[in-house]
């Protein structure tokens, strides 16, 4: 399971959004496929923030380069939790 949240972080004394965070987070449970026993059950978050941008487009482009960042990041360290968990 997965989640992303998009908030407001921070905005000037006129109402105009400077910055952004982004929070995103996974359940992740795996489960061996020889005797369907759970080897690995975890959440993962990951929370980080972002400028706005006058231009709307350049404020989604710096979400999803974060977004993308964030999710590889939670990749390698499943993979690092799952090798130690198999080299055991």
């Amino acid at each position: 399971k997965s989640n992303k949240k998009i908030s407001v972080s921070n905005k000037s004394e006129t109402g105009k959004i400077l910055q952004y965070a982004v929070n995103v987070n996974f359940d992740i449970t795996a489960v061996s496929d020889i005797d369907k026993k759970i080897i690995l059950s975890k959440v993962y978050s990951r929370e980080q923030n972002y400028s706005a941008s006058d231009i709307h487009l350049d404020t989604l482009n710096s979400e999803k380069k974060i977004v993308e960042s964030m999710v590889e990041s939670v990749a390698s360290e499943i993979l690092i939790e799952l090798n130690s968990i198999y080299q055991e």
